[in-house]
């Protein structure tokens, strides 16, 4: 027998031996493409926004389905209920990546004090260690979550959640208007609006929650990773497997959001004109271990902006030029409007 063909033996083997492990893993897993080897579904995966093809399989394949994506397994969840569920379990908290945290981890002994935000944290774990105490909340998972939150999804979030929230006011003059009226009416025009103000201005709150709702920001969320084998709901995912939340979906569900492409404040507004307190299918800052730790930070500083805006400005539309449309780039990982052009007038006394 040549060495070629006992070369050839052996690679045949070993794909098949490996198809039938992976078969045995995705059997047990929800229902999804079939995938092409190596690549896995990527192919299926082009051609368009990732969430609007991700939004399609829904259509096809229900609210949990899984996609390969190379060797791992990756689980989308398209119903709030089922973020709700797979988020709030701890061995569905795990991050898929942790280096900058084990290179702190490692210069920290030879450092001479803390050098910043992760020194500090990472010195307060061990003497909370050294005196025995157990803080399950105070973790380098939890750690890993704050570094995401603070500062790589704040401060490009809220940005672009205030270019949102511009490019909303010039498609709509008649929301701008009502702002203003309920700004001149809480705050008046001698003083700067305060957060003390908030419960006072349900229409305000309103919008926001309406542009956090039709510009999903962050269309796929964050990525979850199982820290463990785990089962659910009959499914069994092997440590490893990586979870994404569709926002996306969630926002666009017409069971939840009836005509869901109209920019509508009133949905989140009782009929006596109070701001709803419990709102299905809104997940602007996910929910679960890892919902936003920034959640409070991000609510203040939009409804800031927006008030001392409404409250100084008016926007209008460029004169002699295309009326600005909402929308998006259609970036999977941030989903911010396109470019557009606008005037700014001072509201005079």
């Amino acid at each position: 027998m040549s060495v070629t063909l006992i070369f050839a033996s052996i690679i045949i083997v070993y794909l098949l031996h490996d198809f039938v492990k992976k078969l045995l893993v995705w059997s047990k897993l929800p229902p999804g493409p079939w995938g092409v080897p190596f690549l896995g579904s990527i192919p299926f995966l082009l051609g368009g926004p990732l969430h609007k093809i991700l939004d399609s399989m829904r259509k096809k394949y229900g609210d949990i389905y899984t996609l390969g994506l190379f060797h791992k397994q990756v689980v989308m969840l398209s119903n709030w209920e089922l973020v709700r569920d797979f988020f709030g379990r701890m061995e569905i908290s795990g991050r898929p990546d942790a280096e900058e945290v084990r290179k702190h981890k490692r210069d920290l002994p030879s450092s001479s004090g803390a050098k910043d935000y992760i020194d500090a944290y990472l010195t307060e774990m061990e003497q909370q260690k050294s005196r025995g105490e157990i803080n399950p909340n105070f973790s380098e998972l939890q750690l890993r979550v704050n570094i995401s939150d603070l500062f790589i999804a704040g401060s490009e979030t809220t940005s672009n959640t205030i270019r949102w929230c511009v490019l909303f006011l010039l498609c709509h003059p008649e929301i701008q208007g009502k702002l203003q009226a309920e700004v001149d009416d809480v705050v008046g025009r001698d003083r700067l609006p305060s957060l003390n103000d908030r419960d006072r201005m349900p229409y305000t709150e309103a919008f926001l929650m309406e542009v956090q709702r039709l510009a999903r920001l962050i269309p796929l969320g964050v990525t979850h990773a199982a820290t463990e084998d785990v089962e659910i709901d009959g499914y069994q995912f092997p440590k490893g497997t990586v979870f994404m939340a569709s926002i996306w979906s969630c926002h666009s569900d017409p069971k939840y959001w009836p005509d869901p492409e109209k920019f509508d404040p009133g949905r989140f507004l009782n009929s006596d004109g109070t701001l709803k307190t419990k709102i299905p299918s809104f997940l602007p800052f996910a929910l679960g271990k890892r919902q936003c730790l920034g959640e409070s930070l991000a609510r203040m500083e939009l409804f800031l902006f927006v008030t001392i805006f409404m409250q100084k400005l008016t926007f209008r539309t460029t004169t002699g030029r295309p009326h600005p449309k909402a929308e998006s780039v259609d970036s999977f990982a941030l989903n911010p409007p396109k470019p557009f052009q606008f005037l700014i007038e001072e509201r005079m006394e």
